[in-house]
């Protein structure tokens, strides 16, 4: 009820706090994470191999929020690799309904690491930048 959206980068949600995760609203989301990532695994961490606390992967963790969000549409797109030089691409995947103006969206950076891209890692996109142009959809 405090945050009108949020847009983790290389995040994730332990498992005991989505068990118990039922917000009274719709949350927009937006999730920028490397599919290398070596400290927040794409993949999860369900047997809480680093003692972070056990994890799903992103994909299930998306699921969750798209779901919960009711969320009906999807739409996939390669975004333009303007740096070669750093390794990864990214790819838009975004979720949305005709029926409300809540979204979720996820930057899936190809071969991608523990990274804020823009700053470091992948260059072909400004995670600050993007973050704002998500969060800038749900001001008053």
């Amino acid at each position: 009820d405090v945050f009108r959206a949020i847009a983790p980068v290389a995040g994730m949600m332990l498992e005991s706090i989505r068990e118990d995760c039922n917000p009274s609203r719709a949350v927009p989301v937006f999730e920028i994470h490397g599919t290398q990532d070596d400290v927040t695994y794409w993949e999860g961490d369900m047997a809480d191999a680093d003692g972070w606390g056990a994890y799903p992967d992103i994909d299930t963790m998306i699921s969750f929020w798209v779901r919960h969000n009711n969320l009906e549409q999807q739409s996939v797109e390669a975004l333009q690799d303007k740096d070669s030089s750093d390794g990864s691409t990214v790819t838009f995947e975004r979720y949305y309904s005709d029926v409300t103006d809540t979204e979720v969206w996820l930057y899936r950076v190809e071969n991608g690491g523990h990274d804020w891209p823009g700053a470091w890692g992948n260059r072909d996109i400004d995670a600050s930048q993007s973050i704002w142009a998500f969060f800038s959809q749900y001001l008053d």
